[in-house]
């Protein structure tokens, strides 16, 4: 019995699939078991039902062939990692997790240095990554890009000692560190990538970019934690906006997703009028014309990734099938990509 009824999500925005989502997915999957990071034929199946090709596809509908390739690895690399922490004893084990974290974050800063001795499927995919991605990005790119991911593996950190607790923050602080956990922040970086251009830095780092960012970021985030809220439950994953809300407010799960759906469609409203306003203050901004519409496909991006992760939400069996697993017991499902104990990828505690 579900703990609450899923709101009838509205979302206002368009996108539609990429023409080049066969061609990219077939050179994406090739890598992914290049890099072993999918090995057994459950991992296989799960990976193709799983539609991740078919989000990035719609996030990025305007990318080319090789731009959506890099930009499938970078999603589908969060996913399958995100996995190692989310539905196993690893994320729940802080020391543990602090060994796979902290090699990542060492690799964060020299990634481009043949010493950086990376051991681990999900390491080694990583530099094979960012060698491939950065080449083409500026300096001012590159660091922030770095950055996005320095604090996304920063808050996992933090996620891991919430669950290895058991605790819970308030709600806005709580919303500030899903900014991070959720690493929208990171895919929407991608948005220059497939673009091969870049934001002007007085403006990437103005008012309106950041609070139009920050709209895209929690409606993404706070919409998965209302699909993933059943899955999360049965892993024992403390994670998840309904529960803070609801012990913080002191209200029902279904009033408090209710008053999470309403902030959704707050944000929602408020990415709109906040892009209206930037685009009149981009009339009156000394630019080529070729910038300014950089600028508006930018905008424009970051409307489809809020579109396509609620398609995407609604049709993958990645929160809708929740698959029974024992405590304990080993998980099918996921393999070990990080180089750990294979007991720590063992089925947690259910709770309640």
């Amino acid at each position: 019995m579900r703990a609450f009824n899923l709101p009838d999500f509205f979302c206002p925005f368009i996108t539609r699939l990429n023409p080049n989502h066969d061609e990219s997915w077939a050179e994406s999957r090739r890598w992914l078991v290049e890099m072993d990071l999918i090995q057994g034929e459950e991992a296989i199946q799960r990976l193709d039902r799983s539609g991740f090709s078919q989000l990035t596809a719609r996030a990025y509908p305007n990318a080319s062939p090789y731009d959506l390739k890099i930009a499938m690895n970078w999603l589908i690399w969060l996913f399958l990692f995100d996995d190692q922490l989310d539905e196993c004893c690893l994320g729940h084990q802080k020391e543990q997790a602090d060994l796979i974290l902290g090699r990542l974050l060492k690799l964060t800063l020299n990634a481009d240095e043949t010493n950086s001795a990376p051991f681990s499927p999900v390491e080694r995919a990583f530099v094979s990554l960012w060698r491939e991605y950065a080449h083409r990005l500026s300096a001012e790119q590159q660091n922030r890009f770095s950055q996005n991911i320095r604090n996304y593996l920063s808050s996992l950190r933090w996620e891991v000692t919430a669950r290895s607790e058991d605790a819970l923050p308030g709600v806005l602080t709580f919303i500030e560190i899903r900014r991070d956990t959720g690493a929208v922040r990171m895919v929407l970086d991608i948005i220059e990538f497939c673009l091969n251009d870049e934001i002007p830095a007085l403006l990437a780092d103005s008012l309106a970019m950041q609070l139009l960012k920050n709209c895209t970021v929690d409606v993404i985030c706070m919409s998965n934690d209302l699909f993933s809220f059943e899955k999360e439950r049965a892993r024992g994953d403390v994670n998840n906006l309904v529960l803070v809300w609801e012990q913080n407010v002191g209200c029902s799960r279904e009033e408090a997703a209710n008053s999470i759906y309403r902030f959704i469609i707050d944000r929602q409203n408020l990415f709109i009028e906040t892009r209206i306003k930037l685009e009149t203050e981009l009339r009156e901004i000394a630019m080529t014309e070729a910038k300014r519409e950089m600028i508006h496909q930018y905008v424009e991006g970051m409307a489809h990734w809020m579109r396509a992760n609620l398609d995407f939400s609604l049709s993958t069996p990645r929160y809708a099938d929740i698959e029974d697993s024992q405590q304990g017991k080993p998980l099918s499902w996921v393999e070990n990509i990080s180089a750990m104990q294979p007991e720590l990828f063992q089925a947690p505690l259910q709770k309640e």
